[in-house]
């Protein structure tokens, strides 16, 4: 309960997620555990403008820990930035094995589109 506490306060706002840190030492030891960057919701991450090097960091555990939507975000971003189009939908169809559901259908949309795979 106190991760997902902790999880929609990250996801609210990064400022909120040091906040809750500070003053309780459950919320302190359970932001330092790998357990709470696999499983934070990162879909609505709203505040990551002012917080580019925070955020980076965070989200780089998340991956690290191998959060679904952290993976999904990651696939995202080399398929449609980096155009690595082979890699980004390798860890797209990850995140929806994992259960991203946005993931499977980004992941299947190329495939109506295209006939991508002999899926």
């Amino acid at each position: 309960m106190i991760h997902k506490i902790l999880s929609m306060a990250a996801a609210n706002h990064l400022r909120d997620f040091g906040s809750a840190r500070v003053p309780l030492l459950a919320f302190n030891q359970i932001g330092r555990e790998e357990y709470f960057y696999k499983f934070a919701e990162l879909i609505h991450f709203n505040d990551w403008i002012d917080e580019v090097n925070a955020v980076r960091t965070y989200m780089l555990k998340c991956y690290q820990a191998g959060n679904p939507q952290a993976i999904y975000m990651r696939g995202m971003y080399e398929y449609f930035v980096l155009h690595l189009l082979d890699q980004g939908r390798e860890k797209i169809h990850l995140a929806g094995e994992r259960g991203i559901l946005l993931a499977k259908y980004v992941d299947d949309m190329p495939n109506l589109a295209f006939s991508v795979d002999n899926r």
